[in-house]
């Protein structure tokens, strides 16, 4: 005799009957008898694995800005601001033999740009720079035009008057250096306060 699943000896339900321990296991019509049918884990919501996606995309691209600014930085060396610094008043110095509004331009030139050009950290030390070396070119320049022909003492006292007149010049061109300093500090927390919100 046998039972509903072929096998002599027993009866349906009986205890020659396979034993069900879940509710996977009773169907079994495709599979054949005491055959498990594995459960189908449950699908994660589409919606979350998109707001991750969208969330990860926006970090990386982030992050790829960043990377691209702090590039962008590093690709001027240091010594272009210090070279702007320096070439651009000597330039105005030799033109306008050491005063006059072509040294002025030289030196707003020179001190401007190089504050620009360099690190927000650099920007100080373009602006306590300025000075002295405006007051250099500047003494290059009068030199150059009137060293050669007077005397000791005349150019002892030329020296006091170049000095005193190349101070409104330091002055001015350290403060826009300063002001340009200034800026970049304000534009950088702007931007961080910008970024966390």
């Amino acid at each position: 005799m046998t039972d509903s699943w072929g096998r002599p000896g027993g009866r349906a339900g009986g205890a020659g009957a396979p034993a069900f321990t879940d509710g996977g296991e009773r169907d079994a019509g495709a599979s054949g008898p005491g055959t498990r049918v594995p459960r189908q884990a449950p699908a994660r919501p589409a919606a979350g694995a998109a707001a991750g996606a969208a969330a990860g995309r926006r970090d990386g691209g982030g992050r790829a800005q960043r990377r691209r600014g702090a590039a962008t930085r590093r690709e001027i060396p240091g010594a272009v601001p210090a070279l702007v610094l320096i070439a651009v008043p000597l330039l105005g110095a030799l033109a306008g033999a050491g005063s006059g509004p072509l040294f002025l331009v030289g030196a707003l030139l020179g001190a401007i740009p190089a504050a620009l050009l360099c690190t927000r950290g650099g920007v100080w030390w373009v602006a306590t720079g300025t000075p002295p070396v405006v007051l250099l070119m500047s003494l290059f320049g009068h030199l150059l035009e009137n060293g050669a022909s007077a005397g000791t003492t005349a150019l002892a006292t030329h020296l006091v008057a170049w000095v005193a007149g190349a101070f409104p010049v330091m002055a001015l061109a350290a403060g826009g250096a300063a002001l340009v300093g200034v800026g970049r500090v304000v534009r950088g927390r702007q931007a961080k306060g910008s970024g966390r919100g």
